[in-house]
Parts: C-alpha cells; sequence; structure tokens
C-alpha cells in the first residue's frame, strides 16, 4: 500500500477537487435553469429516460425496437434518483402538480450531478496513486492538482454523461494492470520494484473487472483488450531475458477472464432479445455511419437525422419479406443497425481517400487544444480548458520521457493513442479525449516536478558558481 507522509495535504487536494466540482455543478444547474433547460446534451436525456424506465422494469429508450440503445451501467446509477422521480410523478394530480414534477426533477438531476462530483473527486484519488506508484509522492500531488483543476476533467463529473462513471472504472483498471505489471516485472527478476508486492494474476483479473465494467458505461472502451495486448507485449521485449512470453500471455488471459465475467450478464441478456452476439450495443451501426458517410463533416452535427431514412428502408424491406413469406432475422433493432453498419463500410470501400481526409479532421476536432462546442456557452470555459489541456500535454511529455525506464509509465500515454485511434474512425469531439488526457495527468505530474527539480538545480549551480567567484575574488 502506499502511504502519504503528509495526509493533510493530500486531504486538502481532494476537498479542493470536491469543491470546484460542486460549484461548477451549482453554476451550470443555474445556468440551465436560466435558460428552462434539463441538460444541454441529448446523450444526457436519453440516459435519464432509460433510467426511469428502468425503474419501472424495463430497460428501454423509446420502445419495444430500442432495448439495446445505450450501455447499461450509467442508467443504473442513476435508477435510484429516477425511481424516486417516478414516485413523485404517481402521487394524485393535486399533490404534484406539473410545476412541482418539473422542480423535483431539476432537484434530482443536480443531485445526480453532485454524485458525478464525487466519482470525478475518486479519479483525482485515483490519478494520485498511481503517479506516486511511479514516482514519488510529490509527482502524485503534482498530478492530483493537474487533475482537480482541469475543466475538462471537471465537465465530465457534473454532466450528466456516462464519463462520470466511466473515468473513475478506467482510472481503476490502469492502475490495476500498472501495479500487476510491475509485480510480473518483480517476480521474474527476483528482485524488489517499490510497491510491486502484488498477486500478479490476480491484480490482472481486476484490471479485466475493472475494464468490462467500463466497456458497460462507454462502449468505446472494449477494444482495449488489444491495446493492453500489444503493452504487455513490449514488456516483454524489454524484459525477455527474464519474463517468458507464457507469462504474459497468462497474465492477458487473467484480464480478458475478468472482461468476460464482467460483460458476460450482458451478452447474455442482448441474445436473449435478438438471438444474436451483441458485445455492446446497437447503436454502433448508427455511430459507424454517422462517420462515414457521404455527407459526414467529422462531427456529429446531423443529430442522426438519417436514423430515421434507415429505419423507414428496412421497414419496407421487411413488409416485402413478410408478404412474400420470408421470416425476419432477429429484431427490428437489430437490423436497422446491421444496415447502417453495412453502408458506412461499403461507403469507407468505396471512397478511401475521403475516409482518410475525414479521419485527419477528426482528430483535429478531437485534439485541438480550444472547443468550440456551442453546448459549453462560455468563452471562459473555452480558454481555461485549453491552456491546462495544453500543460498537461506538454508536461505530460516531459515526464514521458523522464520516467521511460519505470515499468508502467507508457501505460499512461496508451489511451491518448487508443481514443485518437479509435475517435479517427467514428466521430470526433472533444468530450472524447477527455477521460485520455484525465490519465495523462500522471505523467504531467511527474514532468512538472522533474522541471521543478531542474530548475531548482540550475538555481543552486549558479548560486555556488557566484559564490565560488565572490570567494577566490577575496
Amino acid at each position: 500500500m502506499i502511504r502519504f507522509s503528509n495526509r493533510k495535504l493530500l486531504i486538502g487536494l481532494l476537498v479542493l477537487a470536491l469543491s470546484l466540482r460542486i460549484a461548477a455543478a451549482f453554476l451550470w444547474q443555474n445556468q440551465l435553469d436560466a435558460e428552462s433547460q434539463l441538460f444541454r446534451f441529448g446523450d444526457s436525456d436519453s440516459y435519464w429516460v432509460i433510467a426511469s424506465n428502468l425503474s419501472a422494469g424495463q430497460f428501454e429508450y423509446g420502445g419495444e425496437n430500442s432495448k439495446i440503445f445505450r450501455a447499461p451501467l450509467y442508467p443504473l446509477l442513476l435508477v435510484p434518483l429516477a425511481a424516486f422521480e417516478s414516485e413523485k410523478l404517481s402521487l394524485p394530480s393535486h399533490d404534484a402538480t406539473a410545476q412541482q414534477s418539473d422542480h423535483s426533477k431539476r432537484r434530482l438531476v443536480f443531485y445526480a450531478r453532485l454524485l458525478g462530483c464525487v466519482l470525478g473527486t475518486l479519479c483525482v484519488w485515483g490519478i494520485i496513486k498511481i503517479a506516486t506508484d511511479i514516482c514519488s509522492e510529490e509527482a502524485g500531488l503534482a498530478a492530483g492538482a493537474l487533475a482537480a483543476i482541469y475543466p475538462g476533467a471537471i465537465g465530465m463529473s457534473i454532466f450528466i454523461l456516462s464519463e462520470s462513471i466511466f473515468c473513475p472504472c478506467m482510472i481503476a483498471s490502469i492502475y490495476a494492470i500498472q501495479r500487476s505489471s510491475r509485480g510480473m516485472i518483480a517476480q521474474s527478476k527476483h528482485t524488489f520494484l517499490p510497491n510491486a508486492t502484488v498477486n500478479a494474476f490476480g491484480v490482472s483479473m481486476i484490471g479485466g473487472i475493472l475494464s468490462g465494467l467500463g466497456v458497460l458505461a462507454r462502449p468505446s472502451w472494449s477494444l482495449w483488450g488489444g491495446m493492453l495486448a500489444i503493452y504487455w507485449l513490449s514488456l516483454w521485449l524489454l524484459y525477455r531475458r527474464t519474463l517468458s512470453l507464457r507469462r504474459i500471455a497468462l497474465q492477458w488471459l487473467a484480464f480478458a477472464l475478468g472482461v468476460i465475467l464482467t460483460m458476460a450478464p450482458w451478452w447474455v441478456r442482448n441474445h436473449s432479445i435478438t438471438g444474436k452476439f451483441v458485445p455492446t450495443t446497437l447503436q454502433v451501426g448508427a455511430s459507424l455511419y454517422d462517420g462515414l458517410h457521404e455527407n459526414a463533416t467529422g462531427s456529429s452535427d446531423e443529430g442522426m437525422a438519417f436514423s430515421d431514412t434507415f429505419l423507414a428502408e428496412q421497414l419496407r424491406e421487411d413488409k416485402t419479406k413478410v408478404a412474400s413469406g420470408r421470416p425476419l432475422e432477429s429484431t427490428l433493432e437489430w437490423r436497422v443497425d446491421r444496415r447502417l453498419r453495412n453502408a458506412a463500410i461499403r461507403w469507407a470501400f468505396e471512397n478511401p481517400s475521403d475516409v482518410i481526409s475525414l479521419s485527419l479532421v477528426k482528430l483535429v476536432k478531437t485534439w485541438r487544444p480550444f472547443p468550440v462546442a456551442k453546448e459549453l456557452g462560455n468563452g471562459a470555459i473555452r480558454y481555461a480548458e485549453g491552456i491546462v489541456y495544453l500543460a498537461v500535454l506538454i508536461f505530460g511529455s516531459v515526464g514521458a520521457w523522464s520516467c521511460r525506464k519505470e515499468v508502467g509509465s507508457w501505460l499512461c500515454t496508451l489511451p491518448c493513442i487508443y481514443f485518437a485511434l479509435i475517435h479517427m474512425l467514428f466521430i470526433g469531439s472533444v468530450r472524447y479525449r477527455q477521460p485520455a488526457v484525465l490519465v495523462m495527468c500522471v505523467l504531467a505530474g511527474v514532468g512538472f516536478c522533474w522541471w521543478v527539480r531542474c530548475c531548482r538545480e540550475r538555481c543552486l549551480q549558479r548560486y555556488d558558481a557566484k559564490d565560488g567567484f565572490n570567494t577566490s575574488q577575496s
């Protein structure tokens, strides 16, 4: 276990992180109330609606044909609040007027934001733990300070979006994988590494369970296991004299087993509905088409209106099949998803040059310093986001190089690569980089401490040189 010598400073930093998020939640909620809005992001409303339906015993969004519309973890988290709203609405009309109902719903949504603030503070604590494990307590506190004030991390805490639960799952999984990697190297070399006395395979399985929870929050995380396999193979190349490929394979299999155990109930449930293996949701086709079609711009600026066109086409095809006596495959939701997916893939193969240019556009949209999303509605937020983001990237690059020989350090750069590649395929948005930048705060804290140490050493050298010159003169 990692113990901090200055617990008061650690607690103070966590209190700062929580306070900033609660203050931001108040300001954000007041801004939406002034505009008579409950949510500013369309995804937020879908999560709340699914949670409300789930509290009534139905996991669906718009009806029978949208039972696998969203991943389940975040709606499950919101169920207690949504259930309380449903209970209020079930009261007699003279006890629950429309105005009282709206006020109650806004209060419950604010409670959901406060829950996100707590989860965001847990993320800061996780960042501190990882940076301390890799480098030092000072680096951990510096990393935590950056994560505490980073506007993107604060936003992901207070918006009603799945990132609020995905980020702590992702960070906890990365911490487990980092610990298991250090334990594996220490066991293979029969040497001592600080904070490396763990059961490498057991901790790797825990990392898989946490990563599976991350997939149940954000389906785009589902290919992380492949990136992790590449990372562990790189460790084998570095330590192949003492580390066997068999140990690496067992390590990855332990991780994969954790993912499977976590995801299995969701897979069984989806198969019982569709008769097909659906690993995440039936919005993958729509998301893929959103990023790959003739009029795509790299952003989701069409509100997925094309889905209605594809639905109408599928209904006409179904009608023709039924009239001719041919059976329909699976559910309507599955068939529409497959139609959208096939259309996106077909267009991509027919227009490879457009795919490449769109990928570059999406890359810029995701990683540009200053966001342009109208939903933020505040220029100061955009500039604050851009400035702290650039600081994290600069110090993070310095930190990645300065601790490049530390086992587990490069693991913190992989989410940036992973999300960059994923969203060159789907759509690009500043929103999708935020979890990766949050993890990058680990290396930014290391880089900041390295920079401070270099500045201190240069100042001491100049002072010593000046003092030596004065002594010789005398």
